[in-house]
């Protein structure tokens, strides 16, 4: 095989199947990250919007502004945290396949997660008190995975491991 070792397989090997680019994960990571940040933060909005037309504004503005503030906070600890850990494994899977862009519990708890989800849709459905307090949970997790993204962009160099083979050192070295 050209430009790799005896025996290794590159990229788009037939004997390789579904290998992947470990630029291609990242990217799928991110795509998964946005969307979910993006529609809970639609939803979250939503559940807020419609509480304020319905009854008094201020606890749905309260849920919004506290929602907001939590979730910056919670997505520049615990979320970037855990964006970076996962950004670092897909740096050193030696073999990275399409479907490695999270771990397999992760795509469980992302199950538990859209499950849960449309158990407060239905808690939100039930009044003004539960649009607010639903609305105000979805913009806690919404704020903290897009404040969290920034992982995606501004990784620092230390997180990544010596020598990984995403590019990035033949680019730095030029």
């Amino acid at each position: 095989m050209p430009g790799g070792a005896p025996g290794e397989a590159e990229v788009g090997d037939p004997g390789e199947p579904m290998r992947v680019p470990r630029t291609t994960l990242k990217i799928l990571a991110a795509a998964t990250w946005y969307t979910g940040g993006g529609v809970l933060l639609y939803k979250g909005a939503g559940y807020l919007l419609g509480a304020a037309s319905s009854g008094p504004t201020w606890p749905a503005l309260l849920a919004g502004v506290l929602g907001s503030g939590a979730g910056v906070l919670r997505g520049r600890t615990m979320f970037l945290k855990a964006c970076r850990r996962n950004l670092r494994r897909i740096d050193g899977l030696a073999r990275p396949r399409a479907w490695q862009f999270f771990r397999p519990a992760f795509f469980a708890a992302l199950a538990v997660m859209v499950a849960a989800g449309a158990a407060l849709a239905w808690i939100a459905g039930t009044g003004y008190w539960g649009a607010v307090v639903v609305g105000g949970l979805e913009l806690v997790i919404a704020l903290g995975l897009l404040t969290s993204s920034v992982a995606f962009w501004r990784r620092d160099r230390a997180d990544a491991p010596a020598g990984a083979a995403d590019g990035t050192e033949a680019r730095d070295a030029a």
